[in-house]
């Protein structure tokens, strides 16, 4: 949906708040809100940004409820009337949660995935765009602005997460086959693509890198034996891991085998990572 390398995307702001402090109470009624959704569309947005709680210096907090019933109203009128994506700008898992249901594209978090523990996990469940943004809770900065971002974003991507089918080299049906039969199981029925860990031994923390993939391949084997093959070490390769301290590049599948099985992986993967993270981070 998003080709971030080939263009940029512009997203209208849609505020369905008392108190935010460019637009406060002026789209408040769903009718109000399509109508400037719509306006915004017209005008070049590529992305309608909704939010239902203010995030201005002083806002009045709200709870997920409150939250909810603010923009659950707009997000179904929006998908009846508009083809364009829709952003829900929140830091509460369940309204993320809720949002995701319903069909919206993104979450956008002010905090950074940082307020809410529950907020990543929901996310990747929903296999769903997220734009993580920076924040704090005063104006005032104990260093400079731009280091303090760094730090903060930093943190929010601790844990990064790189999926691709492994790339194999597969003359003939025969082979095609070999390999489907290969990088495939069945679980509860369907047919799911294996998966894997690659860690690039050239990184500067490929000890880290290293036994984070040998900690949750071993949890992951506990879990769903059939479906997670043993951890591949590339000599001279890096793949960005040294960005994050927390850095997966995992394989899913093969070009032996279908986006449909892969797909069909990602939920126990979504899962495996899920439970794993939190009874050990």
């Amino acid at each position: 949906m998003f080709d971030y390398n080939k263009r940029t995307y512009i997203m209208g702001i849609l505020n369905v708040t008392p108190d935010s402090f460019s637009d406060g109470g002026k789209f408040n009624s769903v009718d109000e809100a399509l109508k400037h959704a719509i306006k915004m569309v017209e005008e070049g947005a590529d992305i309608i940004d909704l939010g239902g709680e203010s995030t201005r210096p002083g806002h009045s907090y709200v709870d997920a409820d409150e939250e909810l019933r603010r923009v659950i109203p707009v997000i179904k009128k929006l998908k009846e009337e508009l083809d364009t994506p829709i952003s829900v700008d929140t830091y509460k898992a369940k309204v993320a949660d809720e949002s995701l249901k319903l069909g919206v594209e993104m979450i956008n978090d002010v905090w950074g995935l940082t307020k809410d523990k529950d907020m990543a996990s929901v996310i990747a469940k929903h296999n769903a765009y997220v734009c993580i943004m920076h924040n704090q809770d005063d104006t005032e900065y104990d260093k400079d602005i731009m280091e303090s971002i760094k730090e903060f974003l930093l943190e929010s991507i601790n844990i990064a997460i790189d999926l691709h089918r492994d790339g194999r080299d597969l003359n003939t049906d025969a082979d095609m086959q070999k390999e489907n039969e290969r990088m495939t199981t069945t679980y509860k029925g369907e047919k799911v693509a294996k998966f894997f860990f690659v860690v690039g031994m050239k990184n500067t923390n490929v000890d880290e890198v290293q036994e984070l993939a040998e900690d949750i391949t071993k949890f992951a084997q506990s879990k769903y034996p059939e479906l997670v093959l043993p951890i591949v070490k590339k000599q001279y390769g890096k793949f960005n891991q040294y960005m994050a301290q927390n850095h997966m590049l995992i394989e899913v599948g093969s070009n032996g085998t279908s986006s449909e099985e892969a797909k069909a992986s990602a939920k126990y993967i979504a899962e495996i990572l899920d439970e794993y993270f939190k009874q050990n981070r």
